[in-house]
């Protein structure tokens, strides 16, 4: 529910991954029954999680997440670019630069510009892309599978900051972790 962080911890092959991929529709074949707190369906896929709204963040980012040799806007906006789009399909990249510009300066992402190609960036600072991706997308529920793997320290504090203080403020969170002293965080 909205203002709660569920966390689970625990080392690859804890089976806190199947839970998080169930959650997020990925398992069709699972021990868990993913149920959404409104309409308490069973989630049948991850596109059917998707339009029930759930944003699903990843473990493995960089092959599941991250679109090589495209902007940080474009990395950013994908999954609402068609609601945000004008008929037939056209983007109107101002528009689509006052919504990403904000979650840049808030986030931190250095570079600080929606036109660097998400291959300039750091693993930490793509790891805030893909927030800010979630962000953009205003679910019921973010699945975060380990936010802050393979991050720098200095960014860790601040992707949980996020996670508390923002993804929280309106949504519930599910997220995974190898370290319970981040979940307590």
């Amino acid at each position: 529910s909205r203002r709660e962080v569920v966390g689970l911890a625990g080392l690859d092959g804890s089976g806190k991954d199947d839970v998080v991929e169930a959650a997020a529709g990925l398992k069709r074949q699972s021990a868990f029954s993913a149920h959404l707190i409104k309409s308490n369906s069973r989630i049948r896929s991850s596109r059917h999680a998707a339009a029930s709204g759930v944003a699903y963040l990843p473990k493995k980012r960089e092959e599941f997440a991250t679109i090589q040799g495209m902007t940080v806007l474009e990395n950013m906006v994908l999954p609402v670019a068609g609601k945000k789009s004008k008929p037939r399909g056209l983007w109107v990249p101002a528009m689509l630069k006052t919504l990403v510009d904000p979650l840049i300066q808030s986030l931190r992402v250095h570079p600080a510009r929606s036109s660097a190609q998400i291959t300039s960036l750091s693993g930490g600072n793509r790891q805030k892309v893909m927030i800010g991706r979630l962000r953009l997308m205003e679910p019921d529920v973010y699945v975060l599978s380990e936010p802050t793997r393979g991050v720098d320290i200095g960014t860790k504090p601040l992707i949980l900051e996020t996670v508390r203080a923002e993804l929280a403020e309106k949504s519930g969170v599910l997220m995974t972790s190898e370290a319970e002293e981040e979940l307590v965080d």
